[in-house]
């Protein structure tokens, strides 16, 4: 298992990302398919809304993550981590 740390949490952010692509998937789906062109052009242009959207908010997640690193937000919060775990992991 990796460590659970901040490169961990940037990892998944950026995993998350890849909804975009999955948008870009269906939008391709959608152009391709005998979907009635009226329809298709509702459709892309919802899709590509929702891509825009996303797209935002992981770059406005991802600087503030980057801000977060500079700042040394991530220093000194492993015993806290540790602590919050245990206290999940009582929970179970």
């Amino acid at each position: 298992m990796q460590k659970r740390d901040r490169f961990l949490f940037e990892e998944m952010i950026m995993q998350c990302w890849h909804v975009t692509d999955d948008v870009d998937t269906i939008a391709s789906y959608v152009a391709d398919s005998e979907i009635p062109a009226k329809h298709q052009d509702e459709i892309m242009n919802m899709l590509f809304g929702i891509k825009s959207i996303y797209n935002q908010r992981f770059n406005d997640t991802m600087n503030l993550f980057n801000e977060l690193v500079e700042n040394g937000q991530f220093r000194g919060t492993e015993k806290l981590y540790e602590t919050h775990m245990r206290m999940i992991d009582d929970l179970k």
